[in-house]
């Protein structure tokens, strides 16, 4: 393997852990839960290691018992691939329904000053009721109705689901946890037996992820409030009604979120040797790529760029650059198909664009590459996102791309 194609694979496995693996990580705190944030590649998740203080494990002492809560992790991923809301509920304990109950009373009865207090997650999907069902729908709604509600507007995806794999069990009279492998983490999944029968307790879960948001909403140093309208309205496509902060709505418009073209900023390098525009949204990055000299990202909307520079001596020219480069990005996907070449300029010189959409770890995703030469080096600018975001976040991307330059 060429010293190019290492530190190709390198870089790659680095990116793909914050761009793809945790949203795995994320997908498995949030998503099995339906907690229903949209999208999660932006969001960085800690994998759940270990269970709450005071549920220590043990070892599996019936093998009856392991297999039941196996039986029971399957039928709630299986409910939940299909689509199939009852089918969810029959495998949650009291609990989890009470969690969603919680939910459903926010919805219909908090005013600011309660709203203001919820966790992260009940407001995100508090605000996602009240901008879909207006208060007589929502005073109707069960926690059923409002689980088949995420599934069928499409406020969770099931695509990583085929990832996950049951491994450990561990009992203690009547309660359990298992480990759900999302290779190379783990994530720990509590279990109550009630009533005689084993039942599967998200609340865990729930609060974890709540804190993995709240998080990550920092991060994009915008307010609490503006952050979770720019995180809704990016993930949905639909404004949010400032309105519905302070209580459920009489009537719920559903407006397409404007398409205008944002304000934009330059950002340089590292080194300042190149420099990238971007809308005024993205910030800079410092964990998105260790070999990268430029990175920058929009969490909320799910779009990402790194720069990465390799020296022209390496390469006979461009074309053989972008071959090694593109060998690298096959070989670390699977499904991966590259789009034909499109040529335009960067840089003020012939570059190339390549469209690549791949697995990673069972989980789509979708990168334009831009490939630019410049006095004494090659520029790999690399911008993905999720299947979900392309169509929304391909224009800006492609833009972020041709606006690169050596300074």
């Amino acid at each position: 393997m060429t010293a190019i194609k290492q530190l190709l694979n390198r870089s790659l496995a680095k990116t793909w852990r914050i761009g793809a693996g945790l949203v795995l990580g994320l997908a498995v705190t949030t998503q099995l839960a339906i907690a229903s944030v949209g999208g999660p590649a932006q969001l960085t998740a800690t994998p759940i290691s270990t269970p709450t203080p005071d549920q220590p494990p043990a070892k599996a002492t019936s093998k009856s018992d392991e297999a039941a809560i196996r039986d029971v992790a399957e039928a709630y991923i299986a409910a939940l691939t299909r689509g199939d809301a009852a089918g969810m509920i029959a495998q949650l304990d009291k609990q989890t329904i009470a969690w969603y109950e919680g939910v459903l009373k926010s919805a219909n009865f908090d005013k600011r000053s309660a709203f203001d207090r919820l966790d992260i997650q009940k407001k995100v999907l508090v605000l996602r009721l009240r901008n879909t069902f207006n208060a007589a729908q929502l005073k109707k709604m069960t926690v059923q109705d409002m689980l088949q509600a995420a599934v069928d507007n499409g406020w969770y995806t099931s695509d990583f689901l085929g990832t996950l794999k049951i491994a450990k069990v561990r009992v203690k009279g009547d309660r359990a946890s298992a480990s759900l492998q999302v290779q190379p983490d783990s994530y720990v999944v509590q279990f109550v037996r009630e009533n005689g029968q084993w039942k599967m307790s998200l609340v865990f879960i729930l609060n974890a992820a709540s804190s993995i948001l709240e998080r990550q909403l920092e991060r994009t140093g915008l307010k609490q409030e503006e952050a979770l309208v720019r995180l809704l309205e990016s993930s949905s496509g639909y404004q949010i009604d400032p309105r519905s902060f302070d209580g459920p709505l009489p009537r719920v418009e559903r407006k397409r979120v404007a398409t205008s073209k944002a304000a934009l900023k330059r950002l340089l390098s590292v080194d300042d040797s190149v420099s990238v525009q971007v809308p005024e949204s993205w910030r800079e990055m410092s964990d998105l790529n260790p070999d990268a000299i430029l990175q920058a990202a929009d969490l909320l909307a799910e779009g990402y760029v790194i720069v990465i520079p390799d020296d022209k001596a390496i390469f006979a020219d461009l074309e053989s650059y972008v071959s090694t480069a593109l060998a690298g990005i096959s070989d670390r996907l699977s499904e991966a198909n590259v789009s034909a070449p499109v040529e335009l300029t960067l840089n003020k010189k012939p570059g190339l664009l390549h469209t690549v959409r791949g697995k990673f770890k069972g989980v789509e995703l979708v990168f334009i590459f831009g490939f630019a030469e410049g006095e004494d080096k090659y520029y790999q600018i690399m911008t993905w996102t999720l299947p979900s975001r392309f169509e929304r976040n391909r224009e800006i991307l492609l833009d972020i791309i041709k606006s690169f330059r050596e300074e």
